[in-house]
């Protein structure tokens, strides 16, 4: 997340905050989305959090990418989500 933080300029749980993501589950929905995006997987933050993303901006006052750094390591891909559906419960 340091790589996220660092690209954006910004801490990953600020934007989360200023997102709207309040609870647990929506900051791991919100973290799966942008982890998603950062490995290429075809969907990422903006799919389900583009007016909450544009909505961080405007009060941090600047623009979010919303996959800002790429991440090409298949195996650690792997073990983050096995691990978000072991955590879940499925």
């Amino acid at each position: 997340m340091g790589r996220v933080s660092e690209a954006w300029g910004q801490d990953v749980g600020l934007v989360f905050y200023h997102m709207a993501c309040q609870t647990d589950d929506e900051k791991e929905d919100a973290l799966h989305y942008l982890l998603m995006g950062c490995f290429g997987h075809g969907v990422g933050l903006w799919d389900n959090y583009s007016t909450a993303l544009e909505h961080a901006g405007k009060v941090l006052g600047r623009e979010f990418d919303d996959a800002p750094i790429h991440v090409d390591d298949n195996e650690l891909l792997d073990t983050i989500i096995f691990r978000w559906f072991v955590d879940k419960g499925n």
